[in-house]
């Protein structure tokens, strides 16, 4: 046997064997690496056997590399992958090799000439290479060929968004778009008082110069004096039962105050005015709390297009209990149990509003 190639010959074939090092034998399993070379010829198994040496240092240099950053256990399961990986390829025989090959790079053509945009998902790609794959190989040589063309395609897209031609080409499509001409004679109505207004009646009424549309300063002198006002009712009595507020009462009272409104744009169901009165309440004292309660839920109903009444009345009975209740309360416990009350409250007018309001609850009380 000779040392500096790693040889020796059983019968009368070479085999390859290379000693693992110490420290990677609990990790490989193994105390020696042994491979037939499958050749009687010394000066053709030499070659082979000088590469099979680089690749097992190869592996020795990559398995010193995993250890920085990983433990033992961490650093099994990741040879383990690649190992299943390379067990496949060498299960195939030369012949279906040759066809796995061919077919890789056949799909891998066809793959490249239909394109691969960029920042396609790894599922559609995978999916993909299964339709170009699908009966063509068998089972152990498509998923070496998976995995292969995989690794090849899942940074090799070769589609760029051409900006100029999809800017020409919306321009065509919009002056293929044929005009819609709308007739309508003098005297005619186009819409009566009342009545929801279509697309196509305003588009009308747009093109005649009839849409009206401009601010609408009466509801916003409206809305500007009912907030006014609301601050005037809050400022005089705040006056009468409490001493002078200081700036970051101010602003927590209009913290306070905003969050109302701010909360019924994103759904009318979501209503703080329980936890405004209990907040106030505790530190402010109850008449101030209710009076914010009121006049902050008058003015939110106000300014709500569409008022979802059993949400409202809910959260203004919840919360008037909870401004009424919670300024006399000192311990943690009562004002937990407040809350609680305060939700079974709110739950229940809301109940009740939806039974009173609602026409299908209406029908079930008249059949009842």
């Amino acid at each position: 046997m000779s040392k500096t190639s790693h040889l020796y010959r059983r019968g009368n074939t070479l085999y390859f064997r290379l000693s693992v090092p110490n420290r990677f034998r609990t990790i490989l399993h193994v105390s020696e690496f042994t491979e037939s070379l499958r050749t009687q010829s010394r000066k053709a198994a030499i070659p082979i056997a000088y590469m099979l040496a680089g690749k097992a240092k190869q592996l020795f240099l990559y398995i010193d590399s995993l250890m920085i950053d990983n433990d033992e256990h961490d650093v099994k399961i990741i040879l383990e992958n690649l190992l299943c990986d390379a067990v496949e390829v060498m299960q195939l025989n030369d012949s279906t090799w040759k066809v796995t090959e061919q077919t890789i790079i056949q799909v891998f053509d066809r793959i490249l000439i239909q394109g691969l945009a960029p920042g396609i998902s790894s599922e559609l790609l995978a999916e993909t290479i299964r339709l170009h794959l699908r009966n063509v190989l068998p089972t152990n040589a498509d998923n070496v060929a998976q995995e292969v063309l995989f690794a090849l395609l899942k940074e090799g897209h070769n589609l760029t968004i051409d900006k100029e031609e999809t800017r020409r080409y919306a321009e065509r499509a919009a002056l293929a778009i044929e005009p819609v001409m709308v007739s309508i004679k003098k005297g005619d109505p186009i819409i009566k008082a009342g009545q929801p207004i279509e697309q196509s009646k305003f588009v009308v009424l747009d093109g005649l110069g009839l849409s009206q549309r401009q601010t609408n300063w009466s509801g916003l002198a409206l809305s500007a004096g009912l907030v006014s006002a609301g601050v005037w009712i809050f400022w005089g009595i705040s006056q009468r039962v409490h001493r002078p507020l200081r700036r970051r009462d101010h602003i927590l009272l209009c913290l306070l105050s905003i969050s109302t409104p701010a909360m019924s744009l994103l759904h009318p169901r979501y209503a703080d005015l329980p936890a405004v009165g209990l907040l106030v309440s505790s530190f402010y004292g109850p008449t101030l709390a209710v009076s914010q309660v009121i006049l902050v839920g008058g003015l939110s109903t106000f300014a709500t297009d569409n008022v979802n009444w059993e949400y409202t009345l809910g959260g203004l009975a919840s919360g008037i209990i909870a401004a009424l209740i919670a300024g006399r309360l000192r311990s943690r416990d009562d004002l937990a149990l407040l809350g609680a009350g305060i939700g079974i409250l709110q739950g229940g007018v809301y109940l009740v509003g939806y039974l009173i309001l609602s026409t299908t609850a209406t029908s079930v009380w008249s059949a009842v």
